[in-house]
């Protein structure tokens, strides 16, 4: 069995390759290229304005996708809800109404908040202090050298 390909881009660097593939006349390549993988990823949707070229394109590959057959899963992510999608996506009512109410209502939307733009791991955490009065650190926090008591 063959393993399922997975594409991953900003929708920052899609609008550039579409511009691009517009000005060199190529873009039938360009959405042939995204409508192959088995998962499309387009991250950060709402981060930039599509012309109205640039969002006949993404339409294209938004229908090409929803017309292939097997594996078509297509992923975006956005810190705006797909009902805001409209400031920045340029163009025809139609093609916005398209790809806001049909392609992005047959799955489900899951929205999520967080404290900080970017989860903090385990490197990137500020080294534990030590307590005061006991000069023993937190419980279940790493040691690090900057954090162990001095003597």
């Amino acid at each position: 069995m063959r393993g399922l390909k997975t594409y991953y881009i900003k929708a920052s660097e899609l609008r550039d390759r579409f511009q691009r593939a517009a000005e060199r006349g190529n873009a039938s390549r360009v959405v042939s290229a995204l409508v192959k993988p088995s998962c499309l990823v387009i991250d950060e949707v709402g981060r930039c304005t599509f012309d109205g070229p640039c969002t006949d394109l993404f339409f294209d590959v938004v229908d090409r996708r929803y017309e292939k057959e097997g594996p078509n899963t297509m992923i975006l992510t956005s810190n705006v809800a797909p009902s805001g999608w409209d400031v920045f996506f340029t163009g025809d009512d139609t093609l916005l109404c398209a790809i806001g109410a049909d392609e992005v209502s047959l799955a489900p939307v899951k929205s999520t908040t967080a404290r900080h733009p970017r989860p903090l791991t385990r490197a990137s955490r500020p080294p534990a202090q030590p307590d005061g009065a006991t000069g023993q650190l937190p419980r279940g926090e790493p040691r690090t050298r900057r954090s162990r008591p001095r003597a």
